[in-house]
């Protein structure tokens, strides 16, 4: 708080300037404010009193009041320089407070009074900067360093507005001038490191690496330092000077378990395995739910399944146990990698433990059906995967896998498996015309004949103009002794294709099957059939001459 200097002001003005003092001291601003105000009255060009009164009302919280007392006391005396810092403090509050509106006017007014005044240009840029108005910032920054060349602050916040405005080297090249002044700014030092995180996100690793080894060259012991290094190298594929910086910040920090897993993921991707691996256990020894060295050693384990080194892939997946039992998704990929080497018992354990884990995983389910149908258990494959079914009836890899099971079964001529399968799929809802075929032709191999036939006319929902359900339909009725029938099918499976051999051949066994019974008419009129869409078959005009004679 400003003394009265004015020798000329009379004893009795001087006593209410100096009760204002004395309340102003005791943090009595209401009664100070009383007193300036009736000192003012008295000498109401003093520009001293009118700053102190605005100074209680600042106090006072009557900013408004405030503003107005500091603007009295300027135009009394425009080079006075008490109000122009006072009002950058005032200012500054609107600022804290986000009404930079206020806060721009008030500056405004200040530099008005005193256009040279380093404070206020530089409040001025903080506040354009925190609306996000950079441009600004940075020219009010710029009028800042033409009143001071040499201000280390000027010049980082400088730096950072040009870094918010996305110009990034010339936000370097401030940085570089405000460490060259200080050295030692801790604040400048992790400006500096923001800034080569925005280059390592922008690609530019080199600007990054060459960024940090500034910040390092000033603080070696900075272990974050050292890790932002680690990562830069490491992206810019200088694998071994990423392994030396992660080294170096572990030198300060063994226990660091990021770093650790950084330096491990670094040997991955220079194929050194066996030393992330390494790496990667000590970060689990240090926290053992720390979920990603878990998952790059599931990254590491796949690469090995992708070379076909399944064995060191269930060497790393049980690494991943170790530390954490109860995570089903890594017992999932032990047994995916088990049952790759082809250790199916193994693998069933591995699976059943993630079930005991997560009961109803759709996909360890269909996992250890598969495992079952490499063993060639097609019943316990049929049962798990009806499991995996339950929980989701549209779940597409079970459903493809009971097709290739079917399958599996008709060969092994398990057919009542095969029938199972295909009747499960339908009654399911996955009905097409590949799976109706098969359950018919299932069917035939076991003498339902009324069950194929059914099944065949369901396909022809799909696709009834499909020759060869027709051919299949008649050769199940000729199986099942319904000649009349079977000729039928196999004439309509002629009208869609007059060429189509297998049913002419089909149709020249029924007739041959009634002369054989003596039915000589009924065999007529089949060869007369044939003759209808093949008019050059031999076997079919010589038993019709054969008839005649």
């Amino acid at each position: 708080m400003e003394s009265n200097q004015n020798k000329s002001v009379k004893k009795e003005d001087v006593d209410w300037f100096q009760v204002g003092q004395e309340c102003y001291n005791k943090q009595d601003y209401n009664n100070a404010i009383d007193a300036y105000k009736k000192a003012l009255e008295l000498e109401p060009k003093n520009k001293i009193w009118w700053n102190n009164l605005g100074n209680a009302y600042f106090f006072s919280n009557e900013y408004d009041n405030a503003f107005d007392a500091y603007e009295r006391s300027l135009k009394i005396d425009p080079s006075y320089i008490m109000p122009i810092k006072s009002l950058g403090k005032l200012a500054s509050l609107f600022a804290d407070k986000k009404d930079y509106k206020r806060a721009k006017r008030i500056l405004k007014l200040a530099l008005y009074y005193n256009w040279e005044h380093l404070e206020s240009w530089i409040e001025l840029g903080r506040v354009y900067r925190l609306i996000g108005q950079f441009e600004k910032a940075i020219n009010s920054y710029n009028h800042a360093l033409e009143l001071d060349t040499n201000n280390k602050i000027l010049y980082n916040n400088l730096g950072y507005a040009y870094f918010c405005n996305e110009q990034y080297d010339k936000s370097f090249d401030c940085y570089s001038i405000s460490l060259n002044i200080d050295p030692k700014n801790e604040c400048l030092l992790e400006n500096l490191k923001t800034l080569s995180s925005k280059y390592i996100e922008k690609g530019e690793y080199y600007k990054a690496i060459y960024t940090l080894e500034i910040v390092l060259e000033v603080n070696k012991k900075d272990e974050n330092g050292w890790i932002d290094l680690g990562r830069a190298y490491r992206l810019y594929g200088k694998t071994d000077k990423a392994i030396e910086a992660y080294n170096r910040a572990l030198e300060l920090n063994k226990t660091n378990k990021i770093t650790l897993n950084n330096l491990g993921y670094a040997y991955q991707c220079k194929g050194a395995y066996k030393e992330a691996i390494n790496a990667y256990k000590k970060s689990l020894e240090i926290d053992p739910l720390y979920n990603v060295p878990s998952e790059n050693l599931v990254n590491l384990a796949y690469i090995y399944i992708e070379k076909g080194n399944f064995e060191s892939a269930v060497d790393v997946f049980k690494i991943t146990l170790e530390f954490n039992p109860k995570n089903a998704n890594n017992w999932i990929d032990l047994g995916r990698a088990l049952r790759m080497n082809k250790k199916y018992d193994d693998a069933i354990e591995a699976y059943e433990k993630a079930l005991e884990l997560d009961p109803h995983n759709k996909i360890t389910l269909n996992n250890l059906g598969y495992v079952y149908y490499c063993k060639k258990r097609y019943k316990k494959a049929l049962e798990t995967y009806k499991r995996a079914l339950a929980i989701d009836p549209l779940y597409n890899y079970s459903l493809e896998n009971l097709v290739s099971l079917a399958s599996s079964c008709r060969n092994h001529n398990e057919i009542d498996e095969a029938i199972e399968i295909y009747e499960y799929l339908l009654k399911s809802g996955s009905k097409n015309i590949e799976l109706l075929i098969n359950l018919a032709e299932s069917y035939k191999i076991v003498g339902n004949y009324e069950d194929a036939i059914e099944s065949y006319k369901q396909a022809l929902y799909f696709d009834p103009f499909n020759k060869h359900t027709w051919n299949e339909i008649g050769f199940v009725y000729y199986l099942n002794q319904n000649f009349e029938k079977a000729i039928d099918a196999y004439y309509r499976a002629l009208k869609i294709d007059p060429n189509y051999r297998e049913s002419i051949k089909n149709l020249l066994s029924l007739a041959s099957a009634f002369k054989n019974k003596n039915e000589n008419d009924k065999s007529a009129e089949t060869y007369k059939l044939i003759l209808e869409f093949d008019k050059g078959n031999e076997i079919a005009k010589l038993n019709l001459i054969e008839n005649k004679l």
